[in-house]
């Protein structure tokens, strides 16, 4: 799958950050939501890479990540993709045709995009320097997740937030319980 990657008009000599932006649940390639959130402006100001990947579209028509069984496949078709493993793919890719400093890859994600942002730092949370999930959980069972001791993580979570709750629970159209922003 394609991905876009922001490149700032002055990017600093030698390696540099890749920062990958996970869009939430129906947002498309994430630069609207990543315009929102003001990531390309920081981009430019702070000199790093920006890569704005793409879900997939559900059986409904919006782009989702297969992330946790919680968090938002519940019209993912059959198979579902494999998240986890574009999203790698995406990393390799962006450090084989850019100077990154592999000890400054980061991912963001907001909502969808945080269950997935989560998921990978489960499964290959080696790839990362740190984690900022935003309005998204991990895995209800902590057993799924094997994030390396190093991994810094960032989560924020309000505790208002209507659909995704500080408290846990699910996801509407979902069955499966997402655990708490305390527990994630």
């Amino acid at each position: 799958r394609p991905y876009m990657m922001h490149v700032p008009p002055s990017l600093p000599t030698g390696p540099t950050a890749l920062v990958v932006f996970v869009h939430g649940y129906g947002w498309g390639g994430g630069l609207e939501e990543a315009n929102v959130i003001g990531l390309p402006a920081d981009s430019d100001q702070h000199g790093y890479l920006l890569a704005l990947p793409d879900g997939t579209p559900d059986l409904v028509g919006q782009k989702f990540w297969n992330a946790t069984d919680a968090c938002c496949s519940m019209f993912a078709p059959s198979p579902p993709p494999d998240d986890v493993k574009y999203l790698q793919a995406l990393i390799l890719h962006a450090k084989a045709h850019h100077q990154i400093d592999p000890k400054r890859v980061y991912m963001i994600g907001h909502s969808n995009g945080a269950f997935m942002t989560n998921r990978y730092a489960c499964d290959r949370g080696g790839d990362l320097a740190a984690i900022a999930p935003l309005a998204g959980m991990m895995w209800k069972d902590a057993s799924k997740c094997a994030a390396p001791a190093h991994l810094r993580v960032v989560h924020t979570q309000a505790d208002t937030d209507e659909l995704i709750s500080f408290n846990g629970g699910t996801v509407p159209f979902g069955s499966a319980q997402f655990p708490s922003a305390m527990q994630s």
